[in-house]
């Protein structure tokens, strides 16, 4: 191909001989009709085996991408499969693995007018034994790869004898490995017996939600990711390895081993994205989703309670354009586990104030929001919902009031926990069938813990970690405790009130 002009050769090795010597022929025809004030960007292509290779001349050392067609139809688009960084030195080489699938195949050869890093979102999953594991907090490492393997449960094995040698090679303090799973807890078990012995440094970690394979744009399986925790980009994507046959013998390559290998030495890798070649990953398709009618409501239920005017949340989600603007900020915080604020793994137990996204609510916010966060039809339902204020007493007008002093917080810094002592308001011993502690000002209290009881049961309760008699945390729905129970208040505890603003 020459510039942007399309070529084509039959997908078996028949024939094959004479088209490629016209082809041949064509670029060379162009290339002499040519000004020839710079050199020109030119793909040969020719037999190798029952496949055809195509060496890609190129006139600078920037960023290419080749590209390919199945019908040369209108209105068709173009399948990227690899994008390089030419070498003006030699020709880049690219090996067709589906060449004889195929009757026929169209490339084009594009140079990339910018060629800027891809940032990857932060994440946190959990591995086969239940423990976490948060991409940005592994920034010491050198490179971290992500193996997406989708459902293919057996995938992590060959994996497994693919990446050891390089992790050894460079430690696995320096190179993390992570195999990410489209698994559910259910799946836990299954993959605990099939894999007993897998290596601590090469975790399997299960994409219950599949928010982390959709938000990294992964379809095909397997599909390896290098990552730079530098700038949290990536360096390279695509297959760890291509075995094309050729009819007697195959040609190999490791794209992502030569990756690897460059980017530990602090060179840029030549190819840095390549078509996976491999089967779907069984996500599940998802139709971007409705603002007006699913996304913004959902937001209302979850997040406007905090991210609203003169609540603790430091900005407000109060119109398409806001949620547009921190779009990135707030896929990484609902991927890494930490908005909305909820910890219980639900495996073991399910409770009624739950605060976590479903998987479907996950599914469909990434979704929305790798889209481009479309605006769609509808009135936006953000502008009111953020002006609903806070109802004062939510259970009713209370039968005491206890209060501390009037506090001056900084505007910046950080401010030590600070603890004020009241006596009990009532003249008698009292059960209570609810306790509603609320802010003065939302939007500077992070938490605050209530303790009762003489100074010796206060100072046996350590701060919180033998429990607590009230409490509040952003978010947190204030309801009366279960009919029939209650908790006791005597004529003599003190309350001891906890704050961190």
């Amino acid at each position: 191909m020459f510039g942007k002009r399309p070529i084509s050769y039959p997908g078996s090795p028949k024939g094959t001989d004479h088209l490629f010597r016209i082809l041949t022929l064509v670029f060379i025809a162009i290339a002499t009709l040519s000004s020839g004030l710079a050199q020109q960007e030119q793909v040969f292509i020719s037999p190798l085996g029952s496949t055809v290779r195509l060496d890609l001349n190129t006139s600078t050392d920037e960023g290419y991408v080749l590209e390919s067609q199945a019908e040369l139809m209108e209105g068709e688009e173009w399948e990227p499969l690899m994008q390089f960084r030419g070498n003006t030195s030699k020709p880049v080489q690219f090996v067709d693995p589906i060449c004889g699938s195929s009757s026929q195949r169209y490339f084009r050869l594009r140079k990339l007018l910018s060629q800027g890093p891809r940032e990857v979102s932060n994440f946190r999953l959990l591995d086969l034994e239940g423990e976490a594991h948060e991409l940005y907090y592994n920034w010491p490492a050198k490179g971290i790869i992500l193996v997406l393997g989708g459902t293919d449960f057996d995938g992590v094995a060959i994996s497994n004898e693919l990446l050891l040698p390089l992790q050894e090679q460079y430690g696995e303090d320096a190179l993390l490995i992570w195999h990410i799973v489209l698994a559910d807890a259910a799946n836990r078990d299954v993959l605990q017996a099939r894999y007993p012995n897998q290596s601590a440094s090469m975790p399997i970690l299960l994409d219950v939600h599949q928010g982390v394979t959709r938000g990294l744009g992964s379809h095909e399986a397997p599909e390896a990711i290098l990552v730079d925790p530098r700038q949290w980009s990536m360096v390279y994507r695509g297959p760890l390895e291509i075995r094309t046959s050729l009819g007697e013998g195959e040609h190999v390559i490791s794209p992502l081993s030569d990756a690897v290998h460059a980017f530990m030495q602090g060179k840029e890798p030549v190819v840095s994205h390549l078509k996976p070649f491999g089967a779907a990953n069984g996500m599940e398709d998802i139709q971007t989703p409705s603002y007006a009618n699913e996304i913004a409501p959902l937001l209302i239920q979850n997040c406007v309670p905090c991210h609203s005017e003169g609540n603790i949340a430091p900005w407000s989600m109060d119109s398409h354009a806001v949620i547009e603007e921190f779009s990135g900020l707030i896929k990484s915080a609902v991927l890494a586990g930490e908005m909305p604020p909820w910890h219980a793994e639900p495996q073991y137990r399910a409770f009624s104030n739950d605060k976590a996204l479903s998987v479907e609510e996950v599914n469909q916010l990434v979704a929305w929001i790798d889209a481009g966060t479309p605006r769609g039809d509808g009135p936006d339902p953000l502008p009111e919902a953020s002006q609903v204020l806070v109802e004062d007493w939510p259970m009713g007008p209370p039968d005491h009031i206890v209060s501390i002093p009037l506090q001056r917080i900084p505007a910046q810094g950080s401010v030590d926990y600070r603890y004020f002592v009241v006596e009990s308001p009532f003249p008698r011993n009292v059960w209570l069938k609810a306790v509603d502690v609320r802010p003065g000002d939302r939007s500077v209290v992070h938490h605050c813990l209530v303790f009762k009881g003489n100074v010796l049961e206060l100072l046996l309760l350590r701060g919180g970690l033998g429990g607590f008699f009230a409490g509040y945390v952003p978010g947190m729905e204030q309801v009366p405790f279960p009919d029939g129970t209650g908790k006791r208040l005597r004529k003599s505890d003190i309350l001891l009130f906890q704050m961190h603003y």
